[in-house]
């Protein structure tokens, strides 16, 4: 059997951000951080496909459904940063990781319609979905 599935959101709504940084005495090192959190309001669709053939015969099933979601955000980035001042600029490079969670957003395998054949811990799209990376930036200050 081959199963298409697919699973989107959109929305909007408030979003709360706290940024900081600590030098490191005259060195031109400083940490770095930032957190953070929205709350999302939108429409959830999810949709599947499927095609299969028994005994020779071909058949194909389709679901689909919509729905009204919240979906709470929060992102986190900590790392570290470089700076010289040069005349009248301030030349920093920073490096830091990021890291996004999206609470019961689940992706396009995490699909409640398909849940009688597939097992429903797999299939449970409130799943959260998580993100990460390395985030590096350049640039100067005036």
């Amino acid at each position: 059997m081959l199963i298409d599935s697919g699973h989107n959101f959109s929305g909007v709504g408030p979003t709360v951000a706290l940024e900081g940084g600590y030098r490191l005495g005259n060195s031109g090192f400083a940490l770095i951080g930032s957190t953070r959190g929205s709350l999302l309001f939108g429409s959830g669709r999810q949709s599947a496909e499927g095609r299969s053939t028994f005994d020779g015969d071909a058949f194909a099933l389709s679901a689909s459904q919509e729905n009204n979601d919240l979906l709470p955000v929060w992102d986190l980035e900590l790392g570290g940063e470089y700076s010289r001042d040069v005349g009248n600029f301030n030349f920093f490079f920073q490096a830091a990781f990021v890291a996004q969670v999206w609470f019961g957003a689940g992706n396009a395998a995490n699909n409640d319609i398909i849940t009688g054949l597939f097992d429903p811990e797999v299939s449970d799209k409130n799943a959260d979905l998580g993100l990460y990376g390395l985030r590096l930036t350049g640039g100067f200050r005036y």
